[in-house]
């Protein structure tokens, strides 16, 4: 993630996977290292989505971590063709993430419930 963060493809990498609000969020890490820890678990858990689900056409700025004040666990959000894939087509009825990361290493999990 350091060399996409430090090369020339940075802007178009950072749309291509994240949406508006992370970008928002991306932006107010302090260090490139940070900026690297939370692209590499947006990348993780979007990735592992895909991975599970064995549509490819999902789009990663329509899946999205949200924060709550009163619930420490992030709420997945999907959007649009995303969403239509995920619930209409494959009948997905619930999505699990789980997203760890140490230094520059990111994992994620996820579970599809039908």
């Amino acid at each position: 993630m350091m060399k996409i963060l430090q090369g020339t493809t940075r802007d178009r990498f950072l749309n291509k996977v994240l949406n508006k609000i992370e970008i928002e969020e991306f932006n107010q890490k302090s260090t490139e290292e940070q900026q690297s820890q939370y692209l590499a678990s947006r990348w993780a858990f979007k990735e592992a989505i895909v991975k599970a689900s064995g549509r490819r056409e999902l789009i990663f700025p329509q899946m999205y971590l949200t924060k709550s004040v009163d619930c420490p666990k992030p709420k997945l959000k999907i959007e649009e063709t995303s969403k239509q894939i995920l619930e209409e087509q494959l009948q997905i009825k619930d999505i699990h993430v789980s997203i760890s990361h140490e230094n520059e290493f990111s994992v994620a999990f996820v579970i599809l419930t039908i």
